[in-house]
């Protein structure tokens, strides 16, 4: 409801009236994201509401009063959007929800039930949310894991090509030229970790795929050998070096992508050590999650594949060791620049 009473002499004329409306109820938005350093993501969100409220209240114009029922007897629902079938979102925004209530700190966001990173917790609730009357505002929940890293042995991932000169420090011999085409790969295990492994790219030109356990996470169908793939974050034309049209497959949920929509081409992107230029994400039960920052430096946003594309779910060993092969397949100026670890779940501090 919005409404706004004002006393104004009318004039032979035009008369601007100069009416600001004022809401006289809340209206909430609800936010749930994912800390970047969690696995997995939302899959399902269900039966959420906030209460309890009244069902309606009488307003006096005279008094600009509000007469509120008093009787506590409705949970308002929480709408969110439909999620993406198989694959989930890290981050999930309500419509806004209107509440009839006055001033009060006591309410509570009730989930029937919530899916995230593959754990579904029934009858989940959230006390202590506010209700300010005439108000709309955000409520923003973001989920975290405690998590500590189960650093590898030789955890350093750092080469670069630059076309047309030697590289070295990869499979094959030293000191020679890698035509466009050639895969590059390094092969390392990680230590036991219950709860999967991140891969944290500084810098990239321009694509990547990776291998766990024997199992690439990216393959495409549409190629003569799907082995092929990779996660290819540029659009160009590479005909004059045998590999034709290559097309960027990845974007952010808002449709945006790398090298348009006012975001930098990746390769004049730098991540640091703290925040990652691109983020690789396998969870304990095997789901890939690609996170991807439009700016150096910056926070790290949910990436998807495009043209159908999907990853593929792979098996993580939570008590053993895994083999990672990370690859890059020579396309002109290639290079890559990371760290690799995996993450054990531990105790999340009580204060």
């Amino acid at each position: 409801m919005v409404y706004i009473s004002k006393d104004r002499d009318i004039t032979h004329g035009d008369t601007k009236l100069g009416i600001i409306m004022k809401h006289k109820f809340s209206m909430i938005t609800t936010k749930l994201s994912m800390d970047s350093k969690m696995t997995g993501s939302i899959k399902t969100i269900s039966s959420t509401t906030i209460g309890a409220v009244d069902a309606s209240a009488s307003y006096t114009f005279s008094s600009d009063a509000i007469a509120y029922k008093g009787n506590q007897s409705t949970y308002a629902p929480l709408n969110f959007p439909t999620l993406l079938t198989g694959v989930g979102l890290r981050s999930v925004t309500s419509d806004p929800t209107l509440l009839i209530n006055p001033s009060a700190t006591n309410k509570t966001l009730k989930f029937g039930s919530i899916t995230i990173d593959d754990e579904t917790k029934t009858n989940f609730s959230i006390a202590n949310i506010k209700i300010i009357p005439g108000c709309k505002y955000n409520l923003n929940l973001n989920f975290r894991t405690c998590t500590q890293q189960v650093n590898m042995a030789d955890d350093a991932m750092n080469w670069r090509y630059p076309v047309n000169s030697s590289y070295t420090g990869c499979t094959g011999p030293n000191n020679v030229n890698y035509p466009n085409g050639t895969l590059l790969e390094k092969v390392f295990t990680t230590p036991a970790s219950n709860y999967g492994f991140t891969f944290d790219v500084t810098e990239l030109d321009n694509a990547i795929n990776m291998t766990v356990n024997g199992k690439q996470i990216l393959l495409d169908s549409r190629l003569p050998d799907p082995t092929k793939a990779q996660v290819q974050f540029q659009t160009y034309d590479n005909t004059a070096n045998g590999e034709g049209i290559i097309t960027r497959n990845i974007k952010f949920p808002d449709n945006t992508e790398y090298g348009q929509n006012g975001i930098a081409d990746i390769w004049n992107l730098k991540g640091t050590a703290t925040a990652p230029l691109v983020r690789i994400i396998i969870s304990k039960t095997g789901e890939v999650t690609m996170l991807g920052s439009k700016t150096s430096g910056g926070p790290l946003f949910q990436l998807l594949l495009k043209e159908g594309l999907s990853f593929q779910k792979v098996t993580w060993n939570t008590t053993g060791t895994n083999t990672i092969k990370v690859t890059q397949r020579v396309s002109n100026t290639t290079f890559v620049v990371g760290k690799g670890y995996g993450q054990a779940k531990i105790a999340c501090p009580t204060t």
